[in-house]
């Protein structure tokens, strides 16, 4: 009785809004279903500066793959550890930190390293210098992706939630159906073959900045005011 009571009261609420903006299409439909409501879609800004200053992370060499998450189950960090086991000629740079940490490290053969949780100017020096992000997460909509994207890098990304927003296969990244290592190795070896389009990734990073996100959000409040007004 209390969830069907809470269920209506967030309906309810919901649809008592004017209007409704969300982060992306995944989303939209999202909210179509549950509420039967059209909502529009604004990019959320990213605040991270490509431009700032860099710090080398020691003993890496560039040319690897990085994933930067919190170490968490839902990140599905185990199975791209296991598919780096896989792809010995490859190596794999883990920033972030996390309760899942000391297992991953277990399990992690001598090409992937860990360098814990990193600051802003040694975050810009592995995007700049990895070959690609690897995301295989699910995520409502995915920020890291776009971040690499300002430094004109790929993203190899689960095939679920707002990931479909963000990467567009075969010119921003690549994706994986399942967070498998299979999978994963499949789709580094995709990665390889494909010419990624520096224009489109710089098109990403440019529709989330944070300049971007302020001109559109303006727009809506003038439409908003000038429709109340």
């Amino acid at each position: 009785v209390a969830r069907n009571t809470l269920t209506r009261w967030d309906r309810r609420t919901v649809r008592s809004a004017d209007r409704h903006l969300v982060m992306g299409e995944t989303m939209r439909r999202r909210v179509a279903d549950l509420y039967g409501v059209a909502a529009e879609i604004l990019p959320p800004p990213i605040s991270f500066e490509v431009d700032g200053p860099t710090t080398t992370v020691d003993g890496v060499e560039p040319g690897f793959f990085l994933a930067a998450a919190r170490l968490m189950p839902y990140k599905n960090l185990d199975a791209v550890v296991a598919a780096f086991a896989e792809l010995s000629n490859e190596r794999l740079v883990i920033a972030g930190d996390g309760p899942e940490r000391e297992a991953l490290e277990a399990a992690a053969t001598a090409n992937i390293r860990f360098v814990g949780t990193v600051g802003d100017a040694r975050l810009r020096w592995l995007y700049g210098n990895c070959r690609a992000l690897v995301s295989a997460g699910f995520e409502a909509y995915p920020l890291t992706p776009i971040e690499a994207a300002g430094f004109s890098k790929p993203t190899l990304a689960l095939r679920e939630g707002g990931s479909v927003d963000v990467v567009v296969e075969g010119r921003t990244g690549e994706f994986f159906d399942r967070p498998v290592p299979q999978a994963i190795v499949g789709a580094v070896h995709r990665l390889h073959a494909g010419d990624y389009d520096a224009a489109e990734l710089a098109r990403l990073r440019e529709r989330h900045a944070e300049h971007t996100f302020a001109v559109a959000l303006r727009a809506i409040v003038d439409e908003e005011l000038a429709r109340t007004g």
